[in-house]
C-alpha cells in the first residue's frame, strides 16, 4: 500500500492504473469508502473494464447493489456485450432475485462467449428448475464437453438424469460426483439424492441406507424443515416405520 501511495503522489495523482492499485489496498483493509473514492477518481481519468467491476464490487460490499447495477449498466454503454461487465451485471440481478434478467444476461454471455462456463451451467439451471431436466442436461453435457470435472457436475447431472427418467445414467453419475466430492456437504447431498433414486426404484430399504449415510456423513445436512426435523431425518422417519 505505501508503494501505491509513494507513485500515485509520484505521478501527482494522475495515473490511473495506480488509484485501482490503491483501491485495491483499501478494500483489503475494508476501507471501502476510500476505494469508492480512488476508484471513481480513476473512472474520471480513464474508462477500463476492471474499474467499473472493482466499483460495482464496491458498492455490493456497501450493501447497494442498485448503485453497483448502475455502474455496470454505464459501463456497458461504453462497452457495449463486454463479457466481464455482462456477467458481474447477471450476478448483481440474480442476488436481487430478478431471475429473468439474470437469464437474459446470461444468454447474451454465451452469445458472446460460447466457452462461457459459468453462463452455460447458469441457464442449465434455470431450466433444470423451470421443470426442463432435458433441456438442463443438454447443458450440463455442454459444460462436461468443455473438460470441467466436478462433484457438484456430475451431481446436477444425476438430478437431470433422474428427474428425466434416464435411471441408467443417474447412477453413473452419482458415483461419479462421490468419487469427486472434496467436502461432506456435497457427499451428504449426493446421498440424500441416492435416496430419490432408491425410492423411485421401490427400494425401501436401499433408501433407508441412503439417508443414514447422508446424516452420517453430515448430521446438519437438510433442504427444509418439516415440521421440526431437517428434511433428511423427516425422510429417515418416515421410512423406518415401513422397513
Amino acid at each position: 500500500m505505501e508503494l501505491a501511495v509513494q507513485a500515485t503522489q509520484s505521478c501527482q495523482f494522475k495515473d490511473w492504473w495506480w488509484k485501482i492499485q490503491l483501491a485495491k489496498c483499501y478494500i483489503a483493509l475494508n476501507l471501502i469508502r476510500d476505494a469508492e473514492q480512488q476508484l471513481r477518481s480513476a473512472l474520471k481519468q480513464h474508462h477500463h473494464v476492471e474499474t467499473f467491476i472493482r466499483l460495482a464490487r464496491v458498492y455490493v460490499r456497501l450493501d447497494q447493489p442498485l448503485s453497483a447495477t448502475e455502474i455496470c449498466k454505464a459501463g456497458l454503454e461504453l462497452f457495449p456485450n463486454d463479457v466481464s461487465i455482462l456477467t458481474e451485471l447477471a450476478r448483481l440481478h440474480e442476488a436481487l432475485g430478478d431471475v429473468p434478467t439474470s437469464i437474459k444476461h446470461y444468454r447474451t454471455v454465451v452469445i458472446e462467449d460460447a466457452m462461457n462456463v459459468e453462463g452455460i451451467a447458469c441457464i442449465g439451471l434455470q431450466h433444470f428448475y423451470s421443470n426442463q431436466p432435458e433441456m438442463a442436461l443438454r447443458y450440463y453435457r455442454r459444460v462436461l464437453a468443455m473438460g470441467v470435472h466436478s462433484g457438484e457436475l456430475y451431481n446436477n447431472i444425476g438430478l437431470c438424469c433422474l428427474y428425466s427418467q434416464q435411471l441408467d445414467l443417474t447412477l453413473v453419475c452419482f458415483q461419479r460426483a462421490l468419487d469427486l466430492a472434496t467436502d461432506s456437504q456435497l457427499k451428504a447431498e449426493v446421498w440424500y439424492n441416492l435416496s430419490h433414486v432408491a425410492l423411485v426404484a421401490g427400494d425401501l430399504e436401499l433408501a433407508l441406507q441412503c439417508l443414514n449415510l447422508c446424516l452420517g456423513v453430515n448430521a446438519n445436512h437438510a433442504h427444509g424443515f418439516e415440521p421440526d426435523l431437517p428434511e433428511p431425518k423427516h425422510n429417515l422417519e418416515i421410512l423406518s416405520q415401513y422397513s
